[in-house]
């Protein structure tokens, strides 16, 4: 039994079926329907042996691309210097799971590994393709905003790519990551797959970083860096 369930592919029918509160308030408030997001989503079912599944989304001047699918090619474009910052305790976020907006822990409150994994998963993937990262102070400038939790509804984590759907204009490129039943031992895992979400990738049954489950590894294998390279190209 997989004691780790990552969100975007498997869970995304939740997406197609539970609402999102913009507001936190259960009376009278808007709730969004993700189902346009479902036409990015689907062609990455977790399912297949192949190396590499693309979204069709990108960081850079072109989002999204023209092509998506297991092991799909086209013309990789840089995806230029990507910001990113952590949220601090109370800063909120909206749930796509729950449909609420939910409160992120104080990053000085817990372990620093975990920020401490994400910066270095950060360099990491820049490493082997055109896509840079910078970490700023203001949540509310960052381009990608990752939030701590705690929480029995998922375990690991949830990253989401650039969509460009208006849509999921909510919760495009940002990064949940529960630490409830992670050990500090799979945050570098969970944050190299996190990000390879965040930057267009999505699961594959075959033994790279974006298997759908903690495997143990932590460095990004042949597949992962094939698949980010058919995005942005290499470094």
């Amino acid at each position: 039994m997989e004691r780790y369930f990552r969100f975007l592919l498997v869970g995304s029918l939740v997406i197609l079926t539970v609402g999102c509160n913009r507001d936190g308030d259960s009376d009278g408030v808007e709730r969004l329907s993700y189902g346009a997001c479902s036409s990015m989503i689907f062609p990455c079912d977790g399912e297949g042996e192949a190396a590499y599944c693309l979204f069709g989304v990108k960081f850079g001047e072109t989002n999204p691309m023209n092509y998506e699918g297991l092991e799909a090619t086209g013309t990789p474009e840089p995806g230029g210097l990507v910001t990113y910052a952590f949220a601090q305790d109370g800063e909120r976020y909206l749930s796509a799971v729950t449909g609420l907006n939910l409160s992120s822990l104080d990053p000085d409150d817990i372990s620093a590994c975990y920020a401490t994994e994400m910066r270095a998963a950060f360099v990491r993937w820049s490493e082997v393709c055109d896509i840079s990262f910078e970490e700023v102070d203001d949540l509310a400038l960052a381009e990608v905003q990752i939030y701590f939790s705690r929480s029995t509804l998922i375990t690991g984590g949830i990253g989401f790519p650039a969509f460009a759907d208006e849509g999921c204009a909510d919760f495009a490129t940002r990064m949940i990551i529960d630490i409830s039943n992670s050990a500090c031992s799979d945050m570098t895992n969970v944050a190299l797959h996190e990000i390879g979400h965040l930057i267009g990738l999505g699961h594959v049954g075959s033994e790279n970083i974006m298997f759908p489950s903690i495997t143990g590894r932590a460095e990004l294998q042949p597949g992962d860096i094939a698949g980010a390279q058919a995005i942005y190209g290499p470094r």
